[in-house]
């Protein structure tokens, strides 16, 4: 039987050049099979979606985190000393903002190839330091071209219970041997992200889309004034995904859509029925320079059949219902308007009516400086074509910090300012329109003719609750003449349609060779995040199998010589023991 044993063992471990498929392989193969299917390294995982920091060129210009990638381990800003391997680091915007030194260090250091930065669901709480401090930290990053990825997230439970899980492992004791703390530091687990993101790339051929609605005066249309109001419904902030634009321009579009509401009311009865055109405009890319307003005039300049002339006074609406500056609204202009024109006539209507409702309504003037990479208002788009233009805004100066900003939501909108600069807006034009010289009298704008603050609320929640990042707004083509737009964008059509059927998309595709603007993709990525050991236990786990699978492949290989110097060894332990057996029977 022992012979028997021995001789399936020599075949089963006969050198592995010897047969097709010998043992050594297969022993190899099972061995490794047991290893591989072991206890899991993955323990548990958080699938979310997190959006990344912007990424654009404008004139050629780049701007932003360059790379949208990250498969590494997670760290916090008082772990990520103790790796000497590339980490993702977890991090509180509160804890960022502090000083810039902090995020410039971050960038530099050769140990970070990435970050999450975890943002508050609501800024209700900041004080207005706070803000500020967020605003210029925010306005430091954008100014920056960055190579690694940098990622937002609000701070949901999975989020927090992973950062405080980190911190907790980091600050654990052990209390046993030396041997035990070192093999605690090699077994302790970690967390791993991966982004399920491609590189990002420019998107090609981008396309933007106005909406435009108009409301045509009594008589010859294309022979009657023209007014235009304009608001981009588009927002800016240093992530996409995060950039909800309450103030810029959430409540520029309702007043525009409820300017458009209520004078329609005026226009579809013939004893009201003026003899001016409204034409009200919702342009693309307004943070980009203002380009739907290019694109638009360029439209104009080429049409041969328009339907109405150019407006001889174009009014931009912009951040209207903040609630700093609650009782003031400015009139911006690039250089004071003439006497008697259309732009001098509105601005001292605007100026006498906000004096009776106790609001106080100035005109500012400033010069444009096209040294500017964007300029900054709306209006100066128009001006530079010679096309008389103002900017009506709540805001003093266009520096105001919160106009590009992730802090700009809905708490810092105030449903009655903004319902009442509304108000004297609409009173303003119904004056001019009207040709009203009397402006002590009654509101034209009461009863049923009434601002609708009931719909103004309801608009700045719907339209505060989604971004309105350009680059989530571009609309597709399938052909054409075959356009898909965004939902906000079908939104804003529906409503302008129920106020008049002279409303229309109009599309404008970018020139990729001589681009203004390149908009690139994975703005909003879906990521797993995993429990995982250190990626030092996984190094010393394979050193430690190429070990045994190395001394295994030598025994095996070697077997007969193994066997052999047992064999001897024991006959040499056998020898000896008889000697010794005999020397005692001796004595």
């Amino acid at each position: 039987m022992s012979s028997e044993v021995d001789s399936f063992l020599t075949d089963f471990f006969r050198s592995p050049s010897s047969a097709s498929f010998p043992g050594f392989y297969l022993l190899l193969t099972i061995i490794t099979i047991i290893l591989i299917s072991g206890p899991k390294q993955v323990f548990a995982s958080h699938d979310l979606t997190i959006n990344r920091m912007q990424h654009y060129d404008i004139e050629r210009v780049p701007h932003g985190s360059r790379n949208s990638i990250i498969n590494l381990d997670l760290a916090t800003l008082s772990t990520l000393s103790r790796s000497f391997a590339k980490k993702c680091v977890l991090i509180h915007l509160v804890d960022l903002i502090n000083s810039t030194d902090t995020y410039k260090s971050l960038i530099t250091e050769p140990s970070v190839g990435g970050m999450l930065i975890l943002v508050p669901k609501s800024f209700k709480s900041f004080s207005s330091k706070l803000r500020s401090k967020v605003i210029e930290m925010e306005n430091f990053m954008i100014s920056q071209v960055i190579d690694i990825p940098i990622y937002f997230a609000h701070e949901e439970p999975q989020l927090l219970s992973v950062y405080d899980e980190i911190i907790s492992l980091s600050t654990s004791k052990s209390h046993g041997s030396d041997y035990s703390k070192f093999f605690e530091s090699l077994t302790k687990s970690g967390y791993k992200l991966f982004t399920h993101a491609a590189p990002a790339k420019a998107i090609s051929a981008p396309i933007l889309t106005n909406v435009e609605a108009t409301l045509l005066g009594r008589g010859m249309e294309d022979q009657l004034p023209t007014i235009m109001f304009t608001a981009h419904y588009d927002s800016f902030g240093i992530s996409p995904g995060l950039s909800f634009g309450s103030d810029s321009n959430a409540s520029g579009m309702i007043t525009l859509l409820e300017l458009c509401r209520l004078f329609s009311k005026l226009y579809s009865d013939r004893r009201s029925h003026p003899t001016m055109n409204l034409v009200f405009l919702l342009t693309a890319a307004g943070k980009f320079n203002y380009l739907g307003s290019k694109k638009w005039m360029e439209e104009q300049d080429h049409s041969k059949n328009k339907v109405v002339n150019d407006p001889l006074l174009t009014i931009s609406l912009d951040s209207l219902g903040h609630q700093i500056n609650s009782d003031q609204i400015f009139a911006h202009v690039s250089k004071a308007p003439k006497d008697n024109s259309q732009g001098a006539l509105f601005i001292k209507n605007l100026i006498e009516i906000a004096e009776l409702r106790k609001t106080n309504a100035s005109m500012v003037r400033k010069k444009i400086n096209l040294a500017n990479e964007v300029l900054d208002w709306e209006h100066e788009k128009f001006t530079i074509r010679r096309m008389p233009a103002l900017t009506v805004s709540s805001l003093p100066s266009p520096r105001s910090e919160w106009r590009t900003s992730i802090t700009d939501i809905a708490e810092t909108i105030d449903v009655e300012i903004l319902s009442r600069n509304i108000e004297l807006i609409a009173e303003s034009l119904a004056r001019l329109v009207f040709k009203l010289d009397d402006i002590s009298g009654s509101s034209v704008f009461r009863e049923d003719l009434a601002v609708s603050r009931s719909s103004v609320n309801s608009l700045i929640h719907q339209f505060s609750s989604q971004s309105r990042a350009q680059q989530v707004l571009l609309t597709s083509s399938s052909g054409s003449s075959k356009y898909k737009v965004s939902p906000l964008l079908s939104t804003l059509s529906s409503i302008l349609k129920k106020c008049t059927k002279n409303t229309r998309f109009q599309h404008y595709k970018l020139d990729e060779r001589e681009p203004e603007v390149v908009f690139f993709d994975q703005n909003i990525v879906n990521v797993s995040i995993y429990n995982v050991k250190p990626a030092i236990f996984d190094f010393l786990l394979s050193i430690a199998i190429s070990f045994y699978l190395g001394n295994l492949y030598i025994f095996l290989n070697y077997f007969s010589v193994i066997q052999f110097l047992v064999q001897s060894l024991k006959f040499k332990a056998s020898a000896q023991n008889g000697v010794a057996m005999a020397k005692s029977k001796v004595q």
